[in-house]
């Protein structure tokens, strides 16, 4: 779960259905549908990214290996890497 204050701000300060928190949500929800830095392939964008995928994500940044039989599937964030 994640809280994001300008959401809830806006929302406070306009209402919950007026156009400046509609704008603020879609800025946030493309917010979190980027990934950028060292290892993430430049303006790669995945459709679906479940919570279950960040560990072989993470993983794979890290050059770690995946010991253990795990829910992610490594190959959903490949077009992710570099």
């Amino acid at each position: 779960m994640s809280y994001f204050h300008q959401v809830d701000s806006i929302g406070h300060r306009f209402g919950t259905d007026s156009p400046q928190t509609r704008a603020a949500v879609l800025f946030v929800d493309n917010l979190i549908g980027s990934a950028t830095g060292p290892g993430i392939a430049n303006e790669a964008k995945l459709s679906r990214l479940s919570v279950v995928d960040i560990y072989p994500l993470v993983t794979a940044l890290l050059g770690l290996p995946i010991t253990e039989a795990i829910d992610g599937d490594a190959a959903t964030i490949a077009p992710l890497l570099q």
